[in-house]
Formats: C-alpha cells, structure tokens, sequence
C-alpha cells in the first residue's frame, strides 16, 4: 500500500503543477514568438490583405484602368482586366477587344516557347532590328483600335524585311487567318510612296495625307515624308497641321531653307485668319446686342429674292446698299438665303 500510494501522489502533484505552470507558458511562447491554440480550439490564421474580387470593381474603375493599358502596351494586363468583368458588363467593343487582345498575348506566348533560331533576327543590322520593333509594336496597336488593314500592311513589311520572322508570321495567321502563301510579301513602304505621290499630284490631297501618315509609321525620320504631307495639309487649308507636319520635316533636314520660308509665310497667314476670325465674331456679338441693323429693327420687311446661294444673296444685297437701301441677308430653313429691306425704305 505503501508503493502504490507514492504513484498516486506524483501524478497528482505533476498534475497540480502542470495547471498553475500553463499560464507562464503560454506567456513564454508568445514572448519568444511561439504562437499555439489551447487545447480543443481550432488556431486563428494571421490577418492577410483582401484583394478585391471581380464582382467588387466596379465597371467604371475597371475602364479608368483599361485605357491607360492599352495607351502603355500591356496588353496580357489589359486581357486579364476584360477577363475579370462579368460577361453581362462587357460590351460588343469590349468583347472585340478581348480577342484581339488575346491574339497578341497569344502570338508573344507562342514566340516565347519557340526556338531563338526561329525568329532569324540575330543576322540584321542593328538599324533593321529596331525598325522591326517599332513596326511590330505599332501593329499591335493599330490590330487593338481596329485598323485591319494598316495591321496587315506593317506585319507584312515586316516579313519583308526579316522572311523568317515568327511573330509576325503567326500575327497574320492568328490575327487575319493568312498562311504563308496567302498573301503577298512586296515593300509596302515604297508602294505608299508611289501612292501619295499619285494622290498628291493628281489632287486629291485627303487621300495622300491619309497614306502619308501610314508612311510616317513606316519610317518616321524621312524628312520627305513630313514635308509632303505639310503640303498636302496646306492645300487642304488646315494650315496649322501644315506647319507641325513642316517644323517636323525641318528638324529631320535642318539645311532645307524652302521649308523654313513655308514655316514662316504660313504662320503670317494663320495669325491673319485667327485675327480675321476674331473680328468676325466680335461683330457677330455686337450686332447680337444692337438687336440688328438700327434701319431694319422693328421695322415691317418686304422680300425681294431669294437665292440657292450666300454668296448671290450678298451680291444682290450689295447693289441694294449701292442704291442707299438697308438689305437684310438671312438663312431660310431650306438652305437658301433671302434679301429683305424694310418697307419705308423700298424705292417705287
């Protein structure tokens, strides 16, 4: 009895001490760090940041977010911000976009599991390389705002330029389902010279600007290309474009005198047209307060013609006023123009 007590006696005491000894060992473990649950109590996870979920972007951050992607070229950033939105929140644009962008994820994907020798770019020069680059890159930019043509176009030069190119290759199979074979590889640069030169020319100058700035893609530091389309602008009387695409040609080719001439008489010209333009409407405004000409308001009208143009209406109304009439040319809801003057002023 004596030997079986003593048993008893330890398991007690340890686990007296056990009960009073867990307080300070729990302190003790959280001091140095050691975090356990107490017996029977699942453990708490530490706090982790919450990201925010599809359903939680809203659709006008997500758009604020998308444009400012496509502008910087992170095109796998700004699929993955389509793919996030909810079906029913994506427009036929939306969707458009989506795929094209999924094209060009594709296509950089697909090059990255390639070969290195595939892309057969180590044999250019430096100054073909990095023409290459640029026309890829503006290529998935035009491929993103829609511009199929001008995609395939770049893609194509691309191909002339460098045969075994793989990008582009799969670009226009992926993007445009052409094979090789299905389409034609030929210097689209040159080709768009040839064509501005016609449009130029022959005077459609529209058209000609429209190939010139796909040209300026093409090869952006081609001074003839800039001074071309300068003219083509100035013709078309959008002088202000004609001196940006000429101070552009002139910083290319700084010795070109002609152009700093054209810069120079074209500025005069469209300091005369702002000052024209603000007289104009300081008139407009004047006659607006005046309530009219002092002869004619409030005065009875009496119609003298009508014209199918401004320019006979006022060439009526000025024989009127040689005659010390007081004409009044207005617009009719027709398109056409009526000279009217107040009847106590109509000779017999």
């Amino acid at each position: 009895m004596k030997y079986r007590a003593l048993p008893l006696l330890f398991v007690s005491f340890f686990s007296l001490s056990i009960f009073y000894m867990s307080p300070l060992l729990a302190q003790s473990r959280t001091t140095f760090g050691i975090k356990t649950a107490p017996t029977g109590v699942a453990p708490v996870p530490a706090a982790q940041p919450v990201e925010p979920t599809a359903d939680e972007v809203s659709e006008e951050d997500a758009r604020k977010s998308l444009q400012p992607m496509l502008k910087t070229y992170q095109y796998p950033d700004a699929l993955r911000l389509l793919e996030s939105l909810p079906s029913d929140q994506l427009t036929q644009n939306d969707v458009v976009l989506k795929d094209r962008l999924s094209v060009i994820v594709t296509v950089d994907q697909s090059e990255d599991n390639s070969a290195k020798i595939i892309q057969g770019d180590d044999d250019l020069d430096p100054e073909d390389q990095d023409t290459i680059k640029r026309l890829y890159r503006e290529a998935q930019r035009s491929f993103v705002s829609g511009d199929d043509e001008l995609t395939k176009d770049l893609l194509i030069q691309i191909v002339y330029i460098s045969r075994r190119h793989f990008k582009a290759k799969q670009f226009l199979k992926l993007g445009f389902g052409l094979d090789t074979g299905g389409y034609q590889v030929e210097d689209k640069q040159t080709k768009f010279w040839e064509q501005s030169s016609v449009f130029f020319y022959g005077g459609n100058y529209e058209r000609a600007v429209n190939v010139l700035k796909m040209l300026a893609v093409f090869d952006p530091k081609n001074s003839k290309v800039h001074e071309r389309m300068g003219s083509a602008y100035y013709m078309l009387s959008q002088k202000k474009e004609a001196i940006e695409a000429w101070t552009t040609a002139l910083f290319l080719d700084p010795n070109n005198k002609t152009l700093e001439h054209f810069i120079a008489e074209t500025e005069k010209a469209l300091t005369v047209d702002k000052e024209s333009a603000k007289r104009a409407k300081e008139e407009k405004q004047n006659r607006k307060k005046e309530g009219g000409s002092d002869a004619s308001a409030g005065a009875e009208m009496q119609l003298l013609g009508v014209f199918p143009t401004q320019a006979k209406a006022y060439s009526y109304a000025q024989k009127l006023k040689e005659e010390n009439l007081n004409p009044v040319v207005e617009q009719l809801d027709n398109g056409k123009w009526s000279v009217s003057v107040p009847k106590s002023k109509k000779s017999n």
